[in-house]
């Protein structure tokens, strides 16, 4: 029997197409809206973002620039701040400083004024303070030793000297045998150097004065050894340093042996404690190369630093005239007694004379 086989079957293309279609719809519907809501996603998520962007954009400038602002504000402010403080400390300083400098001058007003004080170093400042803003005075001893060699010649030239510059001084006379001095300037005051030991204290009253001014003492003939004790004795030079005051020796040398001699002593004895100055005498010796050639004399120039002058010739008729009238060089250069001549040659002894004193530099 022969076998027949199975006659397949078709298709149904209406069947197929009925459940593929519903199928194939369901399939392709799916994807187009999840593709359209991915899409639509993508655009709101591209939107949105986009959105945010923009709106950082305004918002981080914006900021940025308020930050910027605050910065500016807050540094101004703080430079301000500094600038404040530093004008109120320098205020403050200038203050202090004012205040110091009025306290300052207030307190040296009242030491000049010898406020009274409990405190001893305080008094003791007061003092040493005074004595620095003290003016420097000095004893100018017009000495010579010898007796004529004309130490009052030249102490009333000083004197005059001194009234033309203006100069402070107190003019002492303490040759009581000879008192050339005292009989033409009647405001010269007299002291006496003494030997004598209960008269010894009359020389203080030059020291006395010279506290005060710097006094011009016409010395006498022979009085070095009461006028070295008083001044050794008393410690005088040491006195002085803590009154401001000092000693000066203008000692007036003829260019005699003698005289010379005596010069050497006074330099060699206190050439250490005050300066000299070695006044050569014009009018009695015009010549001085023998002294000028003495070892001994050149040795103690320089040793002790002594300064040489030379004071002029005074004619013997105006001098004559001026002892016996009595008068000072300032009444006779201006008195009509002396012809215009004679007081031209009294102008030039004094211009002459005044400038060995200026060249000193040690008066008053």
């Amino acid at each position: 029997m022969a076998l027949r086989g199975r006659k397949k079957k078709e298709p149904n293309f209406e069947e197929i197409g009925n459940l593929p279609i519903e199928e194939q719809t369901s399939d392709t519907v799916l994807p187009q809206e999840t593709q359209e809501e991915a899409q639509s996603a993508d655009i709101t998520s591209l939107q949105e973002t986009q959105e945010e962007a923009q709106s950082l954009d305004t918002v981080l400038p914006q900021e940025t620039r308020n930050e910027a602002e605050n910065v500016d504000i807050t540094s101004l402010q703080e430079i301000e701040e500094e600038v404040q403080s530093l004008d109120t400390t320098l205020n403050q300083t200038s203050q202090k400083e004012s205040q110091s400098k009025d306290s300052n001058f207030i307190q040296e007003i009242q030491k000049e004024a010898r406020i009274p004080t409990n405190n001893l170093t305080e008094k003791q400042d007061v003092q040493q303070n005074l004595l620095q803003t003290k003016q420097r005075t000095r004893i100018h001893l017009v000495d010579g030793e010898k007796g004529g060699v004309g130490k009052s010649l030249v102490a009333r030239t000083m004197l005059q000297y001194c009234l033309d510059n203006s100069l402070s001084i107190i003019a002492v006379e303490a040759d009581r045998s000879n008192p050339d001095v005292a009989g033409i300037y009647s405001e010269c005051i007299e002291a006496v150097f003494s030997e004598d030991e209960k008269r010894a204290n009359e020389a203080d009253r030059i020291f006395e004065l010279a506290l005060s001014k710097s006094v011009i003492v016409n010395l006498p003939a022979q009085v070095y050894e009461p006028m070295s004790n008083w001044i050794n004795k008393n410690g005088l030079i040491e006195l002085g340093k803590q009154h401001s005051l000092t000693f000066c020796k203008w000692f007036v040398c003829t260019g005699g042996h003698d005289s010379v001699q005596l010069f050497i002593k006074s330099v060699t004895d206190f050439g250490d404690k005050m300066p000299h100055v070695l006044v050569r005498n014009l009018g009695l010796c015009d010549d001085w190369t023998h002294i000028e050639a003495m070892a001994e004399v050149n040795d103690a120039i320089n040793k002790y630093a002594v300064q040489v002058i030379d004071f002029p010739k005074f004619s013997y008729r105006e001098r004559n005239m001026v002892d016996e009238k009595q008068i000072t060089f300032a009444q006779a250069r201006d008195s009509d007694e002396f012809g215009i001549v004679s007081r031209q040659r009294i102008h030039n002894f004094l211009k002459f004379a005044y400038a060995q004193f200026k060249n000193t530099g040690l008066l008053p």
